[in-house]
């Protein structure tokens, strides 16, 4: 947001340099979000809800514990999107996280486990009630 104020020499001089120092400032902040990106991997994999259980997976996500919004975020998980393609079912889930990311060590958070019980009455559950889920090969990313 830029002030503009009367043309004298003392205005212009404080403007300009208002300018400068905004410019330098989103250089910066540029370069920080650029070296972000690149430190963090898109991971996008599949999932299987059952049968008529679509709105109560939407209700369920849109009332995401507190506690395990705080853990992904504490695990540096970001951009967490999840589709469902409604003919056949099939959840596509997509995420940023960061390169060192592993995902054995978050599936052994109490927390994680809770909500895989929580919600496997309504997907394809694993033995540990863990997601059956599909990773993909990313194979196109515009940054």
């Amino acid at each position: 947001m830029f002030y503009f104020l009367p043309l004298t020499l003392t205005n212009i001089v404080f403007q300009l340099f208002y300018i400068k120092i905004f410019q330098e400032s989103f250089k910066i902040s540029r370069t920080f979000i650029l070296l972000i990106n690149f430190l963090m991997l898109q991971k996008g994999f599949l999932m299987y809800l059952n049968k008529g259980a679509e709105q109560e997976y939407e209700k369920r996500h849109n009332e995401l514990w507190p506690e395990l919004e705080s853990t992904l975020k504490a695990y540096g998980i970001s951009n967490y999107s999840i589709f469902l393609e409604e003919e056949t079912n099939i959840l596509f889930a997509s995420y940023q996280c960061p390169t060192d990311f592993d995902e054995n060590v978050l599936a052994k958070e109490k927390i994680v486990k809770k909500w895989w019980t929580f919600m496997s009455d309504i997907m394809s559950t694993n033995l540990d009630l863990s997601p059956k889920s599909k990773p993909l090969k990313q194979v196109f990313h515009l940054k």
